[in-house]
């Protein structure tokens, strides 16, 4: 089942949060092999991006079963590190994807530094390929975070809002921020990181609330990198709905992935439709979630010969703008 919508109007979901959350675990920890496999969706538009701004830091905890690389800094090697019976890998940030593969087999160095849930790597093995092929090392692609003080204004302003997200959200931050000014005088913070599936984005906003403080309004562009291990994503909305806790809302951006690679698309294509699917039956009943329906726009202008997309995932110009004007309406 796809969540389908009306062209331009975003999908409302009706009352109640989820009241916790049932932790996630896997069968096997993440092996060296699957990090040395191509993935991550939004690597083709990591040159796009301009430079970050600094860090920002949180506190929340890992969740077990995790591949966990800190993205603050960047140490040479790696070591695993057992937690509650899991076998943890620790890796370096700035290491491609082949050469995570190859430290593993032979570390040199180890890697003590902690680093909080938020500015850590997450790469969970899937029971098997869902067509979409693995989550790549996305330690390597940009994250964007707005200055501290940014943070705290959106915290403290009756029109605040947090973009957090994946590359969607880094390639159409600046596009949303000026609309939303303009629209509703709003003030807004924001965090994305290309590759960062559903489980990074909970953690980067767990970090956040107790930094910070959330403000009033959360809009979410995650979901894209889920499509590799769909199974996972639901708990993990299930998650950002409890971490924003009641008193707030939601609007949140659903996905449309259909890369052009041979064999891909059709799965990719199929596996959104699964991670939307997943996202409308975990939020339904919930009042303060709404759910733009960027899958229908797409799909639907697509059909006029418009184009959208740069490369089947990520927004073009006209899709920045597209997208920016959903959000809008949804405010």
């Amino acid at each position: 089942m796809v969540v389908a919508g009306v062209l331009a109007s975003p999908v409302l979901a009706s009352a109640g949060t989820p009241a916790g959350l049932a932790p996630v675990s896997v069968s096997a920890p993440m092996s060296a092999p699957m990090l040395g496999q191509v993935g991550a969706l939004s690597s083709m538009a990591v040159s796009a991006f301009a430079a970050s701004t600094p860090m920002v830091h949180g506190a929340a905890a890992p969740a077990p079963g995790a591949v966990l690389a800190a993205a603050a800094s960047r140490p040479a090697g790696i070591v695993p590190v057992p937690e509650e019976g899991a076998s943890h890998l620790m890796v370096a940030a700035g290491a491609s994807a082949p050469e995570v593969g190859q430290a593993a087999m032979n570390p040199a160095t180890v890697a003590t530094q902690p680093r909080r849930s938020g500015d850590r790597v997450i790469i969970r093995k899937p029971t098997r390929d869902y067509g979409s092929g693995y989550l790549g090392d996305y330690g390597r692609l940009r994250r964007l975070t707005a200055p501290v003080a940014q943070f705290r204004a959106a915290a403290a302003s009756d029109n605040g809002c947090l973009i957090i997200g994946d590359s969607i959200a880094s390639m159409s931050k600046e596009a949303v921020l000026s609309r939303l000014r303009r629209s509703h005088s709003a003030v807004c913070a924001w965090d994305t990181w290309s590759g960062r599936p559903t489980e990074g984005t909970a953690n980067a906003l767990a970090d956040h609330r107790s930094a910070y403080g959330l403000p009033s309004t959360i809009i979410v562009m995650a979901g894209s990198n889920d499509i590799f291990n769909p199974p996972l994503f639901a708990a993990q909305v299930r998650r950002v709905l409890d971490v924003v806790g009641e008193g707030r809302r939601v609007i949140w951006v659903n996905v449309y992935a259909r890369r052009n690679a041979a064999k891909r698309y059709e799965a990719d294509v199929r596996n959104s439709a699964l991670v939307n699917r997943a996202l409308a039956d975990t939020v339904a009943g919930a009042a303060s979630v709404q759910i733009v329906d960027w899958y229908g726009f797409v799909t639907t202008m697509s059909r006029r010969n418009r184009p959208y997309l740069m490369d089947g995932i990520h927004p073009n110009a006209a899709g920045q703008r597209a997208l920016a004007d959903l959000v809008s309406r949804a405010w």
